[in-house]
């Protein structure tokens, strides 16, 4: 008799699962892109988001992008993240490097690896569904943290301030439908 109600149980678990991500779809909104300021002559780098929440599906598959300008055409650069706080100042760590573009400028991106790496402190393996995040670890701190960029030749740098945020409710329920989709496993 217990087999029966599986079926209906399987019905709820997808309606649920589909439900959920309905809302995080509607949830999230489109926010203007920031523009650099022309006041400034110098280097300068922005951060999207510049509020980074430790949430790991959401880390994992939303991007974190880095735009400068100001620096030397063709030299190498590195986005560092470094702490703000006393209780954050351990962290330095690579997020992004590159090549300058012809213009003195880059537009880059995290990606998943560092992201999963660095600030999640996590651990990737395969499994049968795909990658497998492992959460075995403390992410970075939270807190007030800088992203500098240096130019390796010019020694140019632009630091802007990033804020990290631990998970809300909705990064709770991402990360709760990726543990049922065998995205993610916390040990």
């Amino acid at each position: 008799m217990a087999t029966s109600n599986y079926p209906c149980r399987k019905s709820f678990q997808r309606g649920a699962l589909l439900i959920a991500a309905l809302f995080l779809v509607f949830a999230g909104c489109a926010a203007e892109k920031k523009q650099f300021d022309e006041s400034i002559k110098g280097a300068q780098v922005i951060v999207e988001p510049d509020t980074l929440h430790l949430g790991v599906v959401r880390m994992l598959t939303k991007d974190i992008a880095f735009r400068g300008r100001g620096f030397t055409p063709g030299e190498g650069y590195c986005v560092y993240l470094r702490g703000d706080e006393e209780h954050t100042r351990s962290v330095d760590v690579p997020i992004c490097c590159g090549v300058v573009d012809e213009k003195g400028g880059f537009d880059d991106k995290a990606k998943t690896l560092v992201k999963a790496d660095y600030l999640l402190n996590a651990d990737f393996t395969t499994g049968k569904k795909g990658y497998l995040v492992i959460i075995n670890k403390p992410p970075v701190p939270e807190g007030k943290y800088l992203a500098v960029a240096t130019g390796f030749d010019s020694k140019t740098e632009a630091q802007t301030g990033v804020i990290i945020e631990g998970p809300t409710l909705k990064d709770h329920v991402m990360d709760w439908v990726g543990q049922l989709m065998g995205k993610v496993k916390k040990e």
